[in-house]
């Protein structure tokens, strides 16, 4: 009883001295831990590549579609004018449209079927609407509506500026809720390749909100 005691609270490498029997259960558990910590590291590496492509196309698409952006800016950015509103609105639609002419990465407009897919430029507001700070008085109904106006990718025709703009779509400002410019981009990320990996396809969903 002394000696099988002795023998369980041997380690490994007392055990193989004594028996001498190679600790093949010991070489197993190695070898599991080696698998796992190399597919750890994989994972790793392509999880990051796959951050690290977010943040640059996220960066990217801030300075293609937001105007008068710059990075010092962080995550604020506002505009404060009606013709601001307009005029952000039609600069992003004109980067929408010269995508292909301007964009330094391999962006594309995601495909429905035969047609791509459009920018959508929606405003929500409410259904009826009258206020009056002056007078501290205000009649609204909750019920929200929508209204929106789509931008196919290859209409030839060019944007101007708010005061050039005939597409015939107002913003009623009094009753605004938000508007939203929404539409989806697609992209190829060609960095895995120097990792003899396949490259990732990603579908991008941008929207500018305000």
């Amino acid at each position: 009883m002394r000696r099988k005691l002795k023998f369980f609270f041997m380690n490994p490498c007392e055990k193989f001295w004594a028996r001498g029997r190679k600790p093949w259960k010991l070489a197993i558990q190695i070898l599991k831990i080696a698998m796992v910590t190399i597919q750890l590291v994989l994972f790793g590496l392509s999880n990051q590549m796959v951050v690290a492509f977010k943040e640059e196309n996220t960066i990217a698409f801030k300075h293609l579609f937001l105007k008068g952006y710059m990075d010092r800016m962080d995550d604020t950015y506002a505009v404060y004018t009606q013709n601001d509103v307009y005029d952000q609105i039609v600069f992003a639609m004109n980067r929408y449209l010269e995508l292909r002419n301007i964009s330094v990465g391999n962006h594309a407009y995601e495909n429905k079927g035969t047609k791509q897919s459009a920018m959508a430029i929606c405003q929500h507001f409410y259904k009826q609407g009258s206020i009056c700070p002056g007078n501290d008085t205000f009649d609204i109904d909750p019920e929200i509506e929508t209204e929106c106006f789509f931008v196919e990718p290859g209409e030839a025709f060019h944007i101007g500026t708010s005061e050039e703009n005939k597409l015939n779509f107002t913003l009623d400002f009094h009753r605004l809720v938000t508007v939203e410019l929404q539409f989806k981009l697609k992209a190829i990320n060609l960095q895995t390749v120097r990792h003899q990996e396949l490259p990732d396809c990603y579908d991008f969903t941008l929207t500018v909100c305000g």
